[in-house]
């Protein structure tokens, strides 16, 4: 890869050679998942895939993907006129192009594209994670673990997409399936040999990830998450256990210390590692939480006893560390390497980071966005306060995100000294009502809850910027103030638009601001 930019472009270079729809279609014809497809009359040379009219360009397939606020089938006329010369649809359309008309348009994309791009994940060593919450630091730590080991390495996942030290921040967690080949094929061409893939449920649901093939799959836990689109507990487990499945993934790795990763343990279709604090794990973990020093992770068992002495905070951490040791051991990474390597690994932007510098208190910002991620966030700032110490969480939630969780986040943040209830990213969702439904019916005594309310622990600033600014201003020497839900993003949704607020700049001015104003105050107690 050429160049300083720091994004990929489809456009520079990162295609594969012009084909043949029908010579596609050969090769798609050995996929024995898909349904039998109609086939074209005609045929069309394809030199690039879309699923977005506007990006369409001369020579692209296009993907007619139905969804919930729009049907792509009414863009492909618009896609033909920028050049299209194919298009993958389930309904014949009275256009002069060539028409792949098959039962589900998601479920081809993803093995079109992957022919299409030369097949690349056979030519990688892919491990895919999956978890409701550690997703992020895992990739994070098994990626600079593969960068030690062979550079360069890849990683796609949340905060981004990284080919060696080229790198673009990530839209999805998962991208969808066309930039997902796409980027597979680039690190290929770029003698990339190893790769992270953070796999989420939607990706695994929606077909993103059809006809990757993974050497490594690692399942962290399941908590209540993402119900507004699986509806439930059973369905969500469907997903995520799609990647444990012959012919997606050769090795799981498998943290048994939740009912669900037992039961994909012993259902998964292919061979797999057990890990967790659950002594009958085949690879078990202690923790030694050392405060703001880090944690000492202590594994034993199938993988041989190791002591790794880590830099992240909070012995949550150490399950996300055992997981990268035990997936870079499958890839015959050295184990001397992988442990100095863990042993200098900081954690991933927003996560449990550190924004108050030498204040006299702490300020963390977190993506803490589950019940079970908040809970752990606040044990592990208890156990680093002194006993005097109080903790502020500043929270939020994102709209038309699964609102049953919003009260127990609520109650959560409430085990704490102060909750300062602020917006997240609520769309077009309203705000307060968003609000309403994370302080739920514990505070029934209210007869009306609006902005700057203040009662018992809790109040109200909807204006993310003054939540923060609040926190920062009430906190006293031995406190904290964690800044919760968004961790490394530099944007909120609200209504429309996409608004800037990183809450780590935010934090970091409203600390520099706050220790300027006390600067005077010290001054005269010391006259």
């Amino acid at each position: 890869m050429s160049g300083t930019d720091d994004t990929f472009s489809q456009k520079d270079g990162y295609l594969p050679e012009p084909q043949l729809l029908s010579a596609i279609l050969q090769k798609a014809s050995t996929i024995n998942s898909l349904s039998a497809p109609i086939m074209p009359d005609k045929d069309a040379l394809i030199t690039s895939l879309s699923s977005d009219s506007r990006q369409a360009s001369n020579g692209s397939l296009f993907f007619a993907i139905p969804g919930q606020n729009s049907d792509g089938h009414d863009f492909v006329a618009e896609a033909v006129k920028n050049g299209a010369v194919a298009a993958v649809v389930e309904k014949l359309l009275p256009l002069e192009i060539a028409q792949l008309v098959v039962a589900s348009v998601r479920e081809y994309i993803g093995p079109l594209a992957d022919i299409f791009y030369g097949r690349p994940s056979q030519k990688l060593e892919l491990v895919g994670i999956t978890g409701t919450n550690g997703k992020t630091t895992t990739c994070h730590l098994l990626h600079a673990c593969l960068e030690a080991h062979r550079s360069p390495a890849g990683k796609i996942g949340t905060i981004e997409n990284r080919i060696g030290d080229f790198c673009t921040p990530a839209s999805l967690t998962t991208p969808e399936a066309i930039e997902l080949q796409q980027l597979l094929y680039m690190m290929e061409q770029n003698n990339v040999s190893q790769a992270v893939v953070e796999v989420s449920s939607h990706a695994l649901d929606m077909h993103r990830v059809a006809a990757v093939e993974f050497d490594v799959g690692i399942f962290l836990n399941m908590t209540p998450e993402h119900l507004e689109y699986h509806k439930t507990m059973e369905a969500y487990f469907e997903a995520k256990s799609k990647l444990f499945k012959k012919g997606v993934c050769k090795h799981g790795i498998v943290c048994v210390d939740d009912v669900w990763g037992q039961k994909l343990a012993s259902t998964a279709e292919i061979p797999v590692t057990t890990f967790g604090f659950d002594r009958s794990s085949d690879v078990r973990v202690e923790a030694i939480d050392k405060g703001l020093d880090g944690t000492d992770v202590i594994i034993s068992g199938l993988m041989g006893d190791v002591t790794v002495k880590s830099k992240l905070v909070g012995t949550v951490n150490a399950l996300n560390i055992t997981a990268t040791y035990i997936a870079a051991t499958i890839l015959g990474i050295d184990k001397s390497l992988l442990i100095d390597t863990l042993e200098i690994c900081t954690a991933p932007p927003g996560r449990f980071e550190i924004v108050s510098g030498k204040a006299p208190y702490l300020a963390v910002v977190d993506y803490a966005h589950t019940p079970d991620a908040l809970a752990a966030l606040i044990r592990t700032t208890r156990n680093i306060l002194p006993p005097s110490g109080k903790i502020t969480v500043v929270l939020g939630a994102r709209g038309h995100r699964f609102a049953a969780k919003r009260s127990l986040m609520g109650e959560t943040a409430e085990t704490t000294e102060s909750v300062i209830y602020t917006t997240d990213s609520p769309g077009d969702e309203d705000p307060m009502t968003i609000v309403k439904d994370m302080i739920g019916q514990r505070h029934g005594h209210l007869s009306t809850i609006d902005n700057h309310t203040q009662c018992c622990n809790i109040c109200i600033e909807l204006d993310r910027r003054q939540a923060i600014e609040r926190a920062v201003a009430a906190a006293n020497p031995g406190d904290a103030i964690l800044i919760t839900g968004r961790g490394h993003e530099t944007s909120q949704k609200i209504g429309s638009l996409r608004v800037s607020l990183d809450d780590r700049s935010v934090a970091k001015a409203a600390v520099a601001r706050r220790l300027e104003e006390d600067l005077p105050r010290a001054a005269q107690v010391s006259i």
